[in-house]
């Protein structure tokens, strides 16, 4: 009996075409390359060894980690970089070693609508936390309340690039450095993208791109930090010498930042400085001294060679996983099973601080080589997703900024009302329909104690309210077939369809998606969902 024929007698139909939310393509020649990576670092590593990929491990691990530090540079230019076992870990250790330069400040500033590792990785690296608001139009820092909390005690901003979409920083990197401030640009959704000011993660004293699942290219997990400033790479060094990757000819002038990790790198350490482990208060990290928090780099006891062998297996099982579960024929099985807990954001500040591993840095280093053809899949499944939204009335997408090149990790969609119809985001999880983060950072803080410990009164983020209790985003990976793009705007024009959506105050009737109706931060504070967090709404919250 076919699987047609069993729907059709039973009415058991089970899910089998089920998009993901976000996906990218993993080669089987890729994942060959990082099998015999592994095999031959396995090989060359000889007990006793540490850290993978440090000079103990043979010169397997060394190219993977310069292939991918060559490819790094070629990408974004800068002279130093860093790789790390995750987005969270990197982003931590960036704001360390800023401390370090700048041991008597201790907040930093957050979009209040972003990822939860983004207030993770602030409240591992034990800093205070400020938020700031956004332009709900394009996702851009909201001015005002980052210069109204430009104060002596911040250390860094933090500007995000949501789903793929540049946001300018120009003007924000000198307000920040007028403050005696850094600016870290975060480009963990933006690989390859550019504004006006150029490719982001390269406009700030030090750029992040995350690795994980479901950005613009994967290596399972992981994270790079990538910076010009010698001296914030000399501090970022300091606290993990083993994530240094070789990439530019200062090799010779700069070998302990620029240079392979040293024969005594640690492996993963579960943080390198955080207030919480030992009870400390807020922005005082257990070990802090005057020149700010303790490293906690004492090399950790030696995994040994059988321990690696495991942990590269464990990791290639991964990669499998991945490419098979990431097909739409098969998403409906991890989907299907809540422990997994797809599609599920998480604050989670206890995290290891550990490395990539040189299988990792293959798998990254080879899909660095098709960025621009990956993120052109991405952009021309975002243009004919765009063309079919156009004819659905009620609907809106981001304003594309001036200038800016986005690479279109997932497509963001909004009502031009303020709030959807019937008052329910109208996710269809088979279709990858779904909202990312239900909750901002300042109504998380209301169910994250650890977050709330850490958070500083500020301006209300009426505009981030908004933003996490309506935005819809639609997936853009090369998964998605013209059929599913039929669907997606069949859903929306159903869910859209005799219902007088009413204009979103102060937007222009008559606009659609692509970017050609831009709403105002002023409309959305006379929004009644703006002022109503999302763990009250109708449609349940979080995810």
């Amino acid at each position: 009996m076919s699987v047609s024929d069993f729907c059709r007698r039973t009415g058991i139909c089970p899910p089998y075409r089920h998009l993901p939310p976000g996906g990218v393509p993993l080669p089987v020649g890729d994942i060959v390359a990082a099998a015999g990576t592994a095999l031959a670092t396995g090989w060359q590593r000889t007990p006793g060894d540490t850290a993978p990929g440090d000079a103990a491990s043979g010169d397997a691990g060394r190219a993977a980690l310069k292939a991918l530090g060559t490819a790094l540079h070629a990408l974004t230019g800068c002279r130093h970089a860093f790789a790390l076992g995750t987005g969270r870990a990197a982003l931590s250790v960036t704001l360390q070693a800023m401390r370090r330069l700048a041991p008597a400040r201790d907040v930093v500033l957050l979009p209040a609508y972003t990822s939860y590792s983004v207030a993770a990785a602030a409240v591992h690296a034990g800093l205070l936390v400020r938020l700031y608001d956004l332009d709900p139009a394009t996702l851009a820092p909201r001015m005002e309340d980052v210069t109204a909390q430009l104060d002596d005690r911040v250390l860094a901003v933090v500007a995000c690039h949501l789903f793929g979409y540049p946001v300018p920083t120009g003007a924000l990197r000198d307000l920040c450095h007028g403050a005696g401030a850094m600016l870290v640009d975060d480009a963990a959704q933006a690989m390859g993208a550019r504004s006006a000011d150029g490719l982001a993660g390269t406009t700030g004293d030090a750029g992040l791109f995350s690795l994980a699942r479901g950005k613009n290219i994967t290596a399972v997990d992981g994270g790079l930090v990538v910076t010009d400033d010698d001296a914030l790479a000399a501090a970022v060094a300091g606290l993990v010498p083993w994530a240094a990757l070789p990439c530019t000819a200062s090799t010779a002038a700069t070998p302990s930042v620029t240079t392979a990790a040293t024969p005594s790198a640690p492996g993963p350490v579960t943080g390198l400085a955080t207030g919480d482990a030992s009870g400390a208060a807020p922005g005082e990290a257990s070990g802090t001294t005057a020149a700010g928090p303790s490293t906690g780099t004492s090399p950790a006891p030696a995994q040994g060679r059988a321990a690696e062998a495991v942990a590269d297996m464990r990791l290639l099982a991964r990669v499998v996983v991945l490419r098979l579960f990431l097909n739409p024929s098969l998403y409906w099985v991890p989907a299907s099973l809540p422990f997994l807990g797809i599609g599920t954001s998480r604050f989670d500040p206890d995290f290891e601080v550990g490395p990539l591993r040189p299988l990792q840095a293959t798998l990254a280093a080879r899909a660095m080589a098709r960025l621009d053809a990956i993120n052109g899949d991405r952009s021309r499944v975002a243009t004919a997703l765009e063309q079919r939204l156009h004819h659905v009335p009620g609907l809106r997408t981001l304003c594309v900024q001036p200038g800016a090149t986005p690479v279109h990790l997932r497509l963001p969609v909004l009502p031009e009302a303020c709030e959807w119809p019937g008052d329910t985001v109208p996710e269809a999880s088979r279709l990858g329909l779904v909202r990312s983060y239900p909750l901002s950072l300042q109504d998380l803080a209301a169910e994250a104690p650890r977050l709330a410990t850490h958070l500083l009164p500020g301006p209300d983020c009426p505009a981030s309210r908004w933003l996490a209790a309506t935005l819809l985003t639609l997936p853009t990976h090369a998964g998605v077939t013209e059929d599913d793009m039929d669907a997606m705007a069949d859903n929306l024009s159903a869910v859209m369809a005799g219902v007088p959506a009413g204009e979103m105050p102060g937007v222009p009737a008559g606009g659609t998606s692509g970017g050609t109706t831009c709403g105002s931060y002023e409309a959305v504070r006379t929004c009644p969902a703006a002022g109503i967090a999302v763990s009250g709404r109708p449609d349940g919250g979080a995810r």
